[in-house]
Formats: C-alpha cells, structure tokens, sequence
C-alpha cells in the first residue's frame, strides 16, 4: 500500500529558525524535504504497515516470526516496547 503523504520543504521550516536560511538546512543536514504523516498516523502505523508488506512479499505471516526487533528514535510509550506493539498489531 502506498500513502501520499504531505510533503515539506526547509522553507517553512527556516521561517521558524532565526538566522537560519532553507539552504543553511539543506548543507547542515543534508535534507532538502520531509514527509509528514497524517494525524491518525505514528511512527508504530508506518512499522507495521511496512512489516507487513515485507512478510505479504515474502508469504510469510506473523505466525512465522520468533523475534521482532525494532528500533525508533520516536517510540509511542516507554513500555511496552514499539517490538511488542507491532508484533500486538500484526496478530
């Protein structure tokens, strides 16, 4: 499944950093555009859509995994783990 989301460029962002420039953003980060995801979606929704074309691919289901691992600089809670929510939501 594909999703269009919206997409950014530095421009409004740099209009809320002082001094700093979209071009600046580009060469300090190397990002010229970001995607952002709709309000009814989070870092956990996109882990799980995307494990889940990964294992549709490979004809594979949830059932057939003995460990997810999973590593986010923006999980949904401390605990449970984001690991143990996508493996929650794929059965």
């Amino acid at each position: 499944m594909i999703r269009r989301h919206t997409r950014i460029t530095n421009i409004p962002l740099a209009e809320h950093l002082t001094g700093m420039t979209a071009d600046e953003i580009v060469k300090l980060t190397g990002i010229e555009k970001r995607r952002w995801v709709d309000t009814h979606e989070s870092a956990l929704t996109l882990g799980v859509n995307a494990a889940q074309n990964v294992l549709n691919k490979a004809g594979l289901s949830s059932n057939d995994l003995d460990l997810v691992l999973c590593c986010s600089g923006t999980p949904e809670f401390m605990t449970p783990s984001m690991a143990c929510l996508m493996l929650l939501a794929a059965c």
